[in-house]
């Protein structure tokens, strides 16, 4: 039986049991901080995907159908309605990448209907 522990249960190999010192506790990361950093992303993902759909158009309308041209405005309409119901209070520069992201869909919009 191992002896200097409690209960006869011989410490690990390398434990040297509780020698008052203690590893360091991480700094709390505050959860509002957290909350907001998620919601940045998200809102950040959110208008990333929205881009590219914008792109997408953009390359696709100047040499497609005619008839894909309604699906177009559509896919435009529905970005802009997109864009229009996030609450981007606070964020300029996402709020930025919104008014750049509006410019692109009437610009797009304007060359579908051209």
């Amino acid at each position: 039986p191992a002896t200097g522990s409690p209960g006869g249960i011989a410490p690990a190999e390398g434990d040297r049991g509780d020698l008052g010192v203690r590893a360091p506790t991480p700094t709390p990361v505050s959860p509002e901080r957290t909350e907001e950093e998620r919601r940045r992303e998200g809102l950040a993902t959110t208008l990333d995907q929205i881009g590219l759909i914008i792109r997408n158009i953009e390359d696709v309308a100047p040499s497609g159908h005619l008839r894909d041209a309604r699906g177009w405005q559509d896919d435009l309409t529905k970005a802009a309605c997109q864009l229009d119901g996030l609450e981007l209070g606070g964020l300029d520069a996402l709020r930025a990448q919104r008014r750049e992201l509006l410019r692109k869909i009437d610009s797009a919009a304007g060359g579908i209907d051209a």
